[in-house]
């Protein structure tokens, strides 16, 4: 609308339609929105702390859309700022996962106990308690995202010129464009994952809704192995930065 972004997304649909691994990547997160929007459709969760679920469900979906979108069009610093988006999404489902009871403590609190119990590093630090073995990556990738594509710094602009430059607009690069879309299946895959679990599949009252949930759930969760097992776990798409 602003700035004509059509030359760029051409260009970087076919870097994407070049790599077997970024296709597998969009691949699975299909397979994580196909789900989301099962979970979001599920009209027989109607509680207040269920349709909090299905409302996170939706966020999920529409940051890895948009993700998706600045992506195609050159935008990988937005881009990078929507799957921060992601990541601290999936880790309040992660805390909803370990402790089912916080999820009505979150939804019930006012903006002051909110901001006291449930901002990101009181998230992060309760879940470096309930699952030790995985804080330090999470912690990796909260600052990686919130360094890159969140908080402003004066060196970081890696995702918003081609060779550190300084340049209008976006533009297209086959390495941004293919390797940030591991980190959108990743962080996307794992806020799935979390949610999911926290679904109460009893509550579906609807047997043919039930059956399918749990269908979907299961064969996510097997998609998501081999998905796993199949990609590189260190991709580079920042020119002169280290491997997260």
């Amino acid at each position: 609308m602003l700035l004509d972004t059509q030359p760029v997304q051409v260009a970087n649909r076919a870097h994407i339609q070049r790599s077997d691994q970024a296709l597998a990547n969009l691949r699975h997160c299909s397979a994580s929105i196909d789900l989301l929007r099962k979970i979001a459709e599920l009209h027989d969760l109607d509680s207040d702390d269920e349709i909090a679920l299905r409302r996170l469900a939706v966020r999920l979906i529409n940051s890895a859309g948009a993700a998706a979108d600045c992506i195609a069009a050159g935008y990988y610093q937005p881009a990078a700022s929507l799957i921060r988006d992601i990541i601290e999404v999936s880790f309040l489902c992660d805390l909803f996962r370990h402790v089912p009871e916080e999820l009505p403590a979150w939804r019930s609190a006012d903006d002051d106990e909110r901001k006291k119990r449930f901002r990101p590093v009181h998230i992060r630090d309760r879940l470096a308690t309930l699952d030790p073995a995985n804080a330090d990556a999470r912690d990796k990738a909260y600052r990686f995202f919130s360094t890159h594509g969140t908080h402003l710094h004066p060196q970081m602009v890696g995702l918003m010129s081609p060779e550190q430059l300084t340049m209008i607009g976006p533009f297209p690069d086959e390495a941004r464009s293919t390797h940030i879309t591991f980190d959108l299946a990743r962080f996307l895959g794992i806020g799935t994952a979390c949610l999911a679990a926290s679904v109460r599949s009893v509550r579906i009252v609807s047997e043919v809704q039930r059956t399918g949930f749990l269908v979907l759930r299961d064969g996510y969760v097997e998609h998501m192995r081999v998905w796993h097992a199949s990609t590189s776990e260190r991709l580079r798409y920042m020119p002169n930065s280290p491997s997260r």
